[in-house]
């Protein structure tokens, strides 16, 4: 069973990703969160297997959400989740430790392989898209 905590400040994404991860028998969504300080009681009560955050979480850094769950649960592997496909915040996540950068334009199905893909131990970020997206950020500066 892989225990998965969610963090969007959006209640209907939330809402959506908790009711498609608890469709499956081997997901159990342990804690659904909408802000930093939420996501961080849930993962230090629970420290679930993967946690899908958003990268940008209202005012708030889902960046900084993600380290700072790195930080108080280590073991727990983070997915990226974004509705902007940016190199910025690509080379963040892979910097921070993600494991997987998944776009919301997705499908449940790809959410799904993914969480399952992470919480078996890969690295879904691979490191020639972000050395390219670090050659595109010095191209533009």
């Amino acid at each position: 069973m892989t225990t998965v905590a969610i963090c969007d400040d959006h209640a209907m994404v939330r809402d959506a990703l908790a009711g498609v991860l608890g469709l499956y028998p081997d997901m159990d969504v342990v804690g659904v969160a909408d802000s930093r300080a939420t996501l961080q009681r849930v993962i230090e009560k629970i420290h679930p297997d993967v946690a899908v955050i958003d990268i940008r979480l209202g005012d708030e850094s889902g960046i900084d959400a993600a380290r700072e769950t790195r930080a108080v649960s280590p073991e727990t592997k983070v997915i990226m989740l974004t509705s902007f496909s940016d190199d910025n915040y690509l080379v963040q996540a892979h910097d921070m430790g993600a494991c997987a950068f998944v776009l919301k334009s997705g499908t449940p199905d790809e959410l799904v392989a993914t969480v399952r893909s992470v919480a078996s131990g890969n690295m879904l970020i691979e490191d020639a898209d972000v050395n390219a997206a670090r050659e595109r950020l010095k191209h533009r500066l």
